[in-house]
């Protein structure tokens, strides 16, 4: 009984191990799409601002 109770501990273990990495790997990769979309926008917000100025346009003229 004791054996059992040990296995079904380590069992709970692991199956809570398993779901704190599913967490942290999801938390990553969750974090670096945001990342990667707030550097989008960025320059997208960036590109749109130097092709609409016309201090940016001027000296190439």
């Amino acid at each position: 009984m004791l054996e059992f109770h040990f296995d079904f501990l380590l069992f709970l273990l692991a199956f809570a191990l398993d779901l704190y990495l599913d967490y942290i790997i999801a938390g990553i990769y969750i974090l670096v799409n945001s990342i990667y979309t707030y550097f989008f926008i960025f320059m997208v917000i960036f590109w749109r601002h130097k092709k609409i100025s016309p201090r940016a346009v001027a000296p190439g003229r």
